[in-house]
């Protein structure tokens, strides 16, 4: 019941952000192609870093290495959020 509403509270900021975020404008063609040109040269080239480390290893590497950098920040955050729960008494 107080995860449910939690999560409600939640839902209902990250929609209220979204709304007062305005739109976003449109990008023009040349632009477009050119970014995708250049993203295409980097995923065309990957073939090249697979000579030197395995792709699936950085595919899965990559995540773990965020959160293993930010697990302070992300364990800081879940503590705060059992704190606001009145029933559970951490400290």
């Amino acid at each position: 019941m107080i995860l449910e509403i939690f999560l409600e509270v939640v839902y209902s900021l990250i929609a209220l952000i979204f709304a007062i975020i305005p739109d976003i404008p449109q990008i023009e063609i040349t632009l477009l192609a050119d970014l995708n040109s250049f993203v295409d040269l980097i995923f065309d080239n990957l073939g090249l870093l697979g000579f030197f480390v395995d792709i699936d290893t950085i595919k899965t590497l990559v995540p773990l290495l965020v959160i293993v950098l930010n697990f302070e920040h992300i364990y800081h955050f879940i503590i705060w959020c059992l704190n606001k729960i009145p029933l559970i008494d951490l400290d």
